[in-house]
């Protein structure tokens, strides 16, 4: 996503040990709701790029999500190419129910 590479991009950043970042500030979770609306307030194209490390907690992750959410905001989730090509996990064995109905 080119414009989260912007000088005024708004990105949230959750780390592996559940820090949360508003661009390059360390913030609390409590402040991201209101900074996130101060930095929006005056823009014309009102959008939030989310970034989180593969390790951080999923629960921070959607905590951040829903304290930084605004109505009419377009949202993108920034994500990192893998180094490697995922590996195809196996499937589980099929299994057949059956079942019947009593008439």
């Amino acid at each position: 996503m080119p414009d989260a590479d912007k000088e005024d991009a708004v990105v949230v950043a959750v780390t592996r040990d559940d820090k949360i970042y508003l661009g390059q500030n360390q913030i609390s979770m409590a402040d991201l709701g209101p900074k996130v609306a101060d930095l929006l307030r005056n823009k014309t194209e009102k959008q939030i790029f989310n970034r989180a490390d593969a390790r951080s907690q999923y629960g921070t992750v959607m905590d951040a999500n829903r304290r930084r959410a605004h109505r009419g905001v377009d949202s993108g989730l920034l994500t990192d190419r893998a180094e490697q090509p995922l590996r195809q996990l196996p499937l589980p064995p099929s299994r057949t129910v059956s079942w019947r109905t009593g008439a």
